[in-house]
C-alpha cells in the first residue's frame, strides 16, 4: 500500500548553491536539465504521488545528497495541507540504484570519500578518536587540529565535515579544561 506523497520546494539546502543543486539532480535523480531547471523555478513539486514505505528511505538519500528542501508528506493522515499539484507538475524520477541509509544528521556530518577504511591511519579512525577522547583527550584534540578524521557507515569511508570536526575539538577543549579544573 503507498501511503506518502514526495514534494519538492525550490528551497536550497544550507552548503549548496543552486547551480550545484542543478547538476546534483541531473546526476543524481536522473533528470534532464529542462525538468531540474523547471522544478527549481516552481513553489513545489509533487515528485511522486504515492510512494510505499520502503521507497521514501531512497527519496530522502537521493534528494538530501541532491541539496533541494523536500518533505515527505503521509497521504492517508490528512496531515497534506499544501495544493494539489496538476499531473504536468509531476515529474518522474528513477531512483533504482539508491542506497538507503542516509538522514538529514548524516549528511551534514559526514563526507563521502572513495577512500577505503584499511588506507585509513588507525589513529584517524572514529574507533581510535573515541578511545583517545576519554583515554588520552590532548591526543584527540592534536589529531583534530592536525587532519581529517574518518569514520566507516556501512561499508562505505565518510570524512567528518569541518562543522563536526570543529564540534569534535569543542568537546576535547571543554573536557581538557574540565580536567584541569579538577587539579586545583
Amino acid at each position: 500500500m503507498s501511503d506518502f506523497r514526495i514534494v519538492i520546494f525550490n528551497s536550497i539546502l544550507d552548503g549548496f548553491t543552486h547551480k550545484e543543486v542543478v547538476e546534483n539532480l541531473i546526476k543524481d535523480v536522473k533528470l534532464n536539465k529542462q525538468q531540474a531547471e523547471t522544478f527549481m523555478t516552481r513553489t513545489q513539486t509533487v515528485i511522486e504521488d504515492s510512494v510505499s514505505k520502503d521507497l521514501v528511505w531512497k527519496y530522502r538519500k537521493q534528494l538530501y545528497a541532491s541539496g533541494v528542501e523536500f518533505e515527505i508528506q503521509p497521504i492517508a493522515s490528512g496531515l497534506v495541507d499544501r495544493k494539489e499539484l496538476s499531473e504536468s507538475e509531476k515529474v518522474d524520477i528513477d531512483l533504482s540504484e539508491t542506497d538507503v541509509k542516509l538522514n538529514k544528521n548524516m549528511a551534514k556530518n559526514f563526507v563521502l570519500t572513495d577512500l577505503s577504511y584499511e588506507d585509513v591511519p588507525v589513529f584517524r579512525q572514529r574507533w581510535f578518536m573515541a578511545l583517545t577522547l576519554l583515554l588520552l583527550t590532548p591526543v584527540t584534540l592534536l589529531i583534530c587540529i592536525t587532519g581529517d578524521v574518518y569514520a566507516e557507515i556501512d561499508g562505505k569511508v565518510y570524512k567528518y565535515s569541518p562543522f563536526f570536526k570543529s564540534v569534535l575539538t569543542l568537546i576535547t577543549i571543554v573536557f581538557l579544561v574540565n580536567g584541569f579544573m579538577m587539579l586545583k
